[in-house]
């Protein structure tokens, strides 16, 4: 089975895993919410920018981060802290 594509994982209070939010679903909510807050001025992309804003987080690469950072893969085995940082390789060449 290909497990969904993972938005965003988080900690509640006690520091226990939440659920994981579904890339899918966290991508059209926010576009739904775009939508709404553009209504006067382009509702329509406004709601593709939504849809759109987290498309790389289906790489391969930033799904294996997350499920290793999170513990939502029977394997996974944390290395370091999560800081909020994308993974190693994957920040910003600039030219």
């Amino acid at each position: 089975m290909n497990p969904s594509a993972i938005a965003h994982a988080t900690r509640d209070s006690g520091g226990a895993w939440r659920d994981p939010h579904d890339l899918v679903e966290h991508l059209s909510g926010v576009g739904a919410l775009a939508t709404g807050f553009a209504e006067r001025y382009g509702p329509d992309w406004a709601r593709l920018a939504g849809r759109w804003h987290d498309l790389g987080k289906y790489r391969p690469r930033f799904q294996h981060y997350i499920r290793q950072a999170s513990g939502f893969e029977a394997d996974a085995h944390i290395k370091g802290e999560v800081g909020g940082k994308a993974p190693p390789g994957e920040q910003r060449r600039h030219s």
